[in-house]
């Protein structure tokens, strides 16, 4: 188990408006709205993002596209980008078939929008009620209350031609549902689970660059996990300080600066 360092800070996502530039910065100014992400690790668990004010390394940090709203880009980072490399390694094509073992998470609802822009055809399970239907992308729902691999094989006798799996932890549970795919088929875990094998390919949840100085300013109402603590995200839009390269490492430049 990874060493923890109380309180922990929750969260690894972020977006919001910068209110601090650090020395050396280029490419941001004050106001710039603008989304990223805190480490896991750095190298302890304790750093996180929900918080009023963070202070972040300036290649760790993007700008806010065009039309997305701060609420849509807080939850996008980390997700977005897993979702980005595992649609890289499936190389999709227009008319492929691909299954989709998670597809109700945060990953696995961008990565099916995007094999479905690719022009694949997404076949993903999911508990009866559940409005997965509803979702940009997926073209059949199995039943994930029965046999996964039967019903594929039942609509899809050919099998399908690629397998994106974000849930299984090993080999052994990710080839239950490999047994579907062809043999040039390919096949794309999250969690490490996709083995060794010709089409078969890792890619790890996205992690920051490099580690954050201070990317949580610990203030009143920063939530915390700790022994009696209970969790709750700010309300608030978080400020950020953008910090810039020093010698003998990255500091933030200032103190902490009143949340707008």
């Amino acid at each position: 188990m990874a060493e923890h360092t109380f309180p922990v800070i929750l969260g690894r996502d972020y977006a919001g408006v910068v209110e601090q530039v650090g020395s050396g910065v280029t490419g941001f100014a004050v106001g710039d709205q603008i989304l990223g992400g805190v480490p896991g690790m750095s190298p302890a668990v304790h750093d996180g993002a929900w918080a009023e004010l963070l202070a972040v390394p300036a290649q760790a940090v993007a700008h806010l596209p065009d039309g997305v709203d701060l609420a849509q880009a807080g939850a996008a980072p980390w997700a977005g980008l897993t979702a980005l490399a595992a649609a890289d390694a499936l190389d999709l094509r227009q008319g492929g078939t691909l299954l989709v073992i998670g597809a109700t998470g945060g990953v696995g609802s961008l990565a099916v929008q995007l094999a479905a822009t690719a022009g694949a055809t997404i076949l993903a399970p999911a508990s009866r009620g559940h409005r997965l239907p509803t979702r940009p992308g997926v073209a059949e729902v199995l039943d994930r209350g029965a046999d996964i691999a039967a019903q594929l094989r039942q609509r899809h006798p050919d099998g399908v031609d690629a397998l994106l799996d974000l849930t299984s932890q090993s080999p052994d549970q990710l080839n239950t549902y490999a047994t579907v795919v062809g043999d040039d088929g390919r096949i794309v875990s999250s969690l490490g689970a996709a083995g060794k094998g010709p089409g078969r390919a890792n890619v790890a949840r996205a992690s920051s660059p490099s580690p954050s100085p201070n990317p949580a300013t610990s203030r009143p109402g920063t939530p915390t996990a700790g022994p009696g603590t209970r969790p709750q995200h700010p309300s608030r839009t978080p400020a950020v300080r953008v910090v810039g390269s020093e010698r003998g490492g990255r500091r933030p430049i200032g103190g902490a600066a009143n949340v707008k």
